[in-house]
């Protein structure tokens, strides 16, 4: 079998070109694949990703895996950003295709494919569920880098994003206006508040420790004030 691309001629690997024959009629790379039609909860993944601006690729193709039946996998998407792939168990009640998802996942942990895996009562709390599932892929991982990626774009821009705006907006206002001592005490306090909030979210991001109740001593002491 010609592993090249039909249309841009360009090489692709053996089970790609297995792969994109057996579902197009000709072998094709990625760019060149006709679109393939997801399920429902496949393209609900997509859109939250993509309105999220999280970058990946749709239908990744792996060779054979260590201990595995079949030629090759296709996985639903990979994040090249943070380096894990998403599977979506679509029909996870049904039991034939649940003892195959187990085949699949028991595949990819023997062979260190780092992935998250969503079921369908997931997607109604989908932003919850990618952001915990994520992070602890990634402290598996033991990457720093990936970690310091996911405290920026994920916990900083977008979970604690009112958080940090509120913070700023106290400083500044502080900074720049003239306030009573009372006044002064009441702004610093808040600012101290929500940034010891924020440094706590962080300090949970890269230590391996159960993240604490919401109704930690800080959260109380608001309760108390207001």
């Amino acid at each position: 079998m010609d592993n090249k691309c039909s249309k841009c001629h360009k090489p692709i690997s053996a089970e790609e070109s297995i792969y994109s024959t057996r579902e197009y009629g000709k072998p094709f790379c990625r760019n060149h694949r006709k679109k393939y039609n997801p399920t429902e909860g496949e393209e609900f993944i997509r859109e939250y990703l993509e309105n999220k601006g999280v970058q990946l690729e749709e239908q990744v193709v792996t060779p054979q895996l260590k201990g595995d039946d079949k030629g090759f996998r296709v996985i639903d998407f990979y994040l090249p950003d943070y380096d894990v792939y998403i599977e979506f168990f679509g029909n996870w009640d049904h039991q034939e295709r649940k003892a195959e998802y187990r085949r699949k996942r028991d595949v990819y942990e023997k062979n260190d494919i780092f992935c998250m895996y969503f079921y369908p009562d997931n997607l109604g709390i989908l932003d919850f569920i990618f952001k915990k599932r994520l992070l602890e892929l990634l402290k598996r991982k033991n990457s720093k880098r990936l970690l310091l990626k996911y405290t920026i774009y994920i916990l900083l821009l977008d979970t604690l994003k009112w958080q940090v705006v509120g913070l700023f907006a106290l400083i500044y206002l502080l900074l720049t206006k003239q306030w009573s001592t009372s006044d002064k005490v009441v702004l610093g306090f808040f600012s101290i508040a929500i940034g010891f909030h924020i440094l706590q979210e962080i300090f949970y991001v890269w230590k391996k420790e159960k993240k604490p109740n919401r109704s930690s001593t800080i959260h109380k002491g608001f309760i108390a004030i207001l």
